[in-house]
């Protein structure tokens, strides 16, 4: 096994691109949903598959028919599954609005995500791995901190490379809650985030001066989620910056998590920094482009890459 992923699962029901949100007291028609695969450690799992990469999910699932059809999906995906699954318990569902200008909005029930906790883990499975990323950090309260350390730390003693991707923090992060995080970048190689996130945790408005405060954290790099400005790494006095392309914007779910999922396949590839920074954004936009429940295969990437300018 190369990879392990460690945090949420859910489902994921997604809109079309919408232009805004619909009025209230009034049914708006669109042409599509999507109902896939959720939970951005899910997501990050799902693409490191689908690029080739043998890789195992970790996490709590409910007993419900749901979270049996998610095991499925994940195992379509070429994921090894290993869970612990709990009676009486159910799968988070996340509704996603996507929007035409490629921001997104969630109401989302975090059901099992919300109940994980390190004893529900077995960390000989992180063990032998070549890298280990947690995400969905904020979720499970009895994660924050110490316990996703210990994790990353198991793993970091095996001789695994290590990421992790905070992401938003929907509880207003509280001077407790981003403490959690520089516990956790402790053990961190490589740190996910995009500006506002950086902002956040380290007070800086300059993504890039943010990241090179998290830096003495203990990451060795921060890869920065720009969006349509694209992507920049930060390591050590280095600073690779990735241009975006001109894409049609489909559905954006899922994009920064097929980001890491890219830029962890170029690292465990021993490319240069700036050939997986172009590979990391690549795959994004090819993701942010589909309409199905697919994620990008490497020949997929590859294609884009020598069509775009």
């Amino acid at each position: 096994m190369k990879i392990v992923s460690v945090g949420d699962l859910n489902i994921d029901l997604i809109s079309q691109p919408l232009a805004d949100f619909p009025r209230k007291e009034a049914s708006t028609i669109i042409d599509y949903y999507v109902l896939m695969v959720g939970g951005c450690a899910a997501n990050f799992a799902a693409a490191t598959a689908t690029l080739g990469l043998p890789t195992r999910f970790m996490g709590l699932l409910g007993d419900d028919a749901m979270s049996d059809w998610l095991i499925s999906e994940m195992q379509r995906h070429g994921v090894e599954v290993k869970v612990k699954r709990k009676k009486g318990m159910t799968c988070g569902i996340t509704l996603a609005f996507s929007f035409q200008d490629g921001k997104r909005s969630y109401l989302a029930t975090l059901g099992s995500n919300r109940e994980l906790r390190l004893g529900d883990l077995d960390l000989s499975l992180v063990e032998r791995v070549e890298h280990v990323h947690r995400s969905g950090y904020w979720w499970p309260d009895r994660m924050l901190g110490r316990p996703t350390a210990e994790v990353l730390r198991t793993a970091k003693e095996h001789g695994a490379q290590t990421s992790l991707d905070v992401g938003w923090d929907y509880r207003g992060w509280t001077r407790d809650r981003v403490r959690s995080v520089f516990v956790a970048l402790g053990q961190t190689d490589v740190f996910f985030a995009n500006k506002d996130e950086v902002e956040k945790l380290t007070g800086k408005s300059d993504p890039l001066q943010g990241a090179r405060e998290l830096l003495r954290a203990g990451p060795e790099m921060i890869a920065l989620h720009l969006g349509k400005a694209g992507s920049a790494i930060v390591a050590g006095r280095d600073i690779i910056k990735a241009k975006p392309h001109d894409v049609e914007v489909v559905n954006p779910t899922g994009t920064g998590d097929v980001y890491n999922a890219a830029f962890v396949y170029g690292l465990t590839r021993g490319w240069e920094l700036q050939k997986v920074a172009d590979f990391a954004v690549a795959a994004a936009e090819v993701h942010i482009q589909r309409r199905d429940r697919s994620f990008p295969t490497l020949a997929k990437v590859e294609r884009f890459t020598r069509q775009v300018p």
